[in-house]
């Protein structure tokens, strides 16, 4: 606590600019894939500079973004990133800290991927008796012409094996799917499913991004 400082904020200083720094080398065999980095809540006004160059940034705290750092980065050498936070255009009536306050992921996906927050699970109707699973995906990039997406479920037992639903030839598509007697979520068995779809190429059989999502 400092004395001195505003008593809205609860006197404790959040106002000023910090500097975070990360080293890291990224493996000369995954030249050529495209490197995002998800941030989860930066308080505030985040700039992102990767090996000194200006790659994104956020104009507030309490969102989460991503900064897609493919331009920047060299594959087999190490990489600078800086994350620039500043609070000092911002009021507050509490105190708000201050900084990056959620954690920070690399991904690293081939070319032809998922969106980024684009698969979408919606359960309409769900009972004792059948559960209606809604899927919606979108895809990204240089998706090649004979790929397809496949779309697979797996049940909360321990070990079970993955029910395929389908195979689908489409950029961004949906399907419905069912399952029958399901089991349900509450809170003496918290029961969750997991959706996994998988783009691949039908020429060459190779996975081109693979996504799995608990609902």
């Amino acid at each position: 606590f400092d004395p001195k400082s505003h008593g809205g904020s609860g006197k404790l200083p959040w106002q000023g600019v910090g500097w975070y720094r990360r080293t890291l080398k990224l493996d000369a065999a995954d030249a050529g894939k495209c490197v995002f980095l998800d941030f989860d809540g930066v308080m505030a006004s985040p700039k992102v500079y990767v090996n000194g160059h200006f790659a994104g940034g956020w104009d507030y705290g309490y969102a989460s973004f991503r900064v897609d750092a493919t331009p920047f980065v060299k594959f087999g050498e190490n990489n600078v990133i800086a994350v620039r936070a500043s609070t000092l255009d911002h009021r507050s009536r509490w105190y708000p800290g201050a900084g990056i306050y959620r954690k920070v992921v690399m991904k690293m996906r081939n070319k032809a991927h998922f969106a980024h927050n684009g698969i979408y699970v919606t359960t309409p109707v769900a009972s004792k008796d059948a559960a209606t699973v809604r899927i919606a995906w979108e895809l990204e990039g240089s998706v090649p012409d004979d790929a397809l997406v496949r779309v697979a479920v797996r049940g909360p037992e321990k070990g079970a094996d993955p029910k395929i639903w389908g195979s689908f030839k489409a950029r961004s598509g949906g399907m419905m799917g069912r399952v029958e007697k399901p089991a349900l979520w509450d809170v003496d068995a918290p029961n969750l499913y997991e959706l996994e779809l998988m783009l691949w190429s039908e020429k060459t059989g190779q996975t081109l991004s693979r996504e799995r999502v608990r609902f």
